[in-house]
């Protein structure tokens, strides 16, 4: 019996000792860590570096005989020693045109003596997934002013293709750089504020400022349309200053509403008429004034913005086929679509 008791009490011991040993093996650090960060920002080049810490643990390792690889879409590709510590291997991998995701995982092959035998081993780690943020909003230049006013957004990973939307709607952009976009302050009720966003990116607040007094600007040259032309598409317009002796500087009145004038338009064909356009504010930038119409093929104009510097631009109209309809604009200071009456008769 004294016997049989021994001989329990030295198998758990054993099991103890077992149970130890798998502990501090445990407490080790694995064969393969994965260095590199889940989400990175994307860069022009498109190459991103892929690093681990691989460091067979094994006993009667091989010196030297460490083969440390990265499959990537199956692909098996061979790591190499990197720079920043020892048993750090890297992979620079130049990701396809049109993906923002890689999965990946590292595969490391080594040799352990043994009684003189060598013997081959491999270890791998599980699937890995790298991100690539293509567009990071960070700032705006400033959260407040008129409209009509420029503002700058900083970030990085911008592109042309990058819309910026005031409270969800869409405002006139323009990209300066891969790490900055600005926008101009559109058309929306003052003294209120605004949610900033480029794509599903929101950046910041923004509050939208009165303002307007009479100042100093030039009054610009009126030039026809050219001939045969449509709706929004002109190459030049009367927004520009005029140049120097054909007209003097003049104090430009602003109003308290964004206006046209002549307020309806009623011509025959191949005739023309100047509409000006005036902002309830001195803009600080070259803005857009959306002009649309439901009669396209009786309206020729070419596209009509307000320089910066000044409130207000005149365009010429020519009547096109004969027709009734609308001119439906909104401008800077705009509160609410203004509605032009047209009509174009026959000669």
């Amino acid at each position: 019996m004294q016997t049989n008791r021994l001989s329990h009490a030295r198998r758990i011991i054993l099991g103890l000792g077992a149970a130890m040993a798998l502990a501090l093996t445990g407490c080790q650090s694995p064969v393969i860590t994965n260095f590199t960060q889940p989400t990175v920002p994307t860069n022009p080049s498109q190459i991103y570096t892929i690093s681990a810490r691989i460091a067979p643990k094994a006993i009667g390792l091989v010196k030297g005989s460490i083969i440390p690889r990265i499959i990537i879409d199956g692909k098996s590709y061979t790591m190499t020693p990197g720079s920043v510590g020892q048993d750090i291997y890297d992979f620079e991998y130049q990701i396809p045109a049109g993906r923002d995701e890689l999965r990946y995982y590292f595969i490391v092959e080594y040799q352990v003596s043994r009684d003189g035998i060598i013997s081959t081993r491999e270890d791998y780690s599980p699937v890995q997934t790298l991100k690539i943020i293509g567009r990071h909003a960070l700032s705006l230049s400033a959260n407040r002013g008129p409209v009509g006013a420029r503002i700058g957004i900083y970030g990085r990973g911008f592109t042309a293709a990058d819309t910026v939307t005031f409270d969800g709607s869409s405002v006139q952009s323009q990209l300066d750089s891969p790490t900055s976009i600005s926008f101009y302050v559109p058309a929306v009720p003052v003294n209120q504020n605004y949610t900033v966003a480029v794509g599903d990116s929101v950046v910041g607040t923004f509050r939208v400022d009165a303002g307007g007094a009479p100042v100093s600007a030039y009054r610009p040259a009126q030039q026809p349309a050219p001939a045969g032309g449509s709706l929004g598409a002109g190459t030049a317009n009367s927004a520009q200053p005029a140049p120097s002796g054909a007209t003097t500087p003049s104090t430009v009145a602003v109003p308290a509403e964004f206006t046209v004038t002549p307020s309806s338009i009623n011509i025959a064909e191949k005739e023309t008429v100047t509409l000006t356009f005036a902002s309830p504010v001195v803009l600080t930038a070259r803005t857009i004034v959306d002009v649309t119409t439901d009669i396209p093929d009786s309206v020729i104009m070419p596209e009509v913005f307000i320089p910066g510097g000044s409130n207000t631009t005149s365009v010429s109209v020519e009547g096109g086929k004969p027709g009734t309809g609308h001119l439906y604009v909104r401008g800077p200071g705009s509160s609410k679509e203004i509605r032009i009456p047209v009509t174009v008769r026959s000669k």
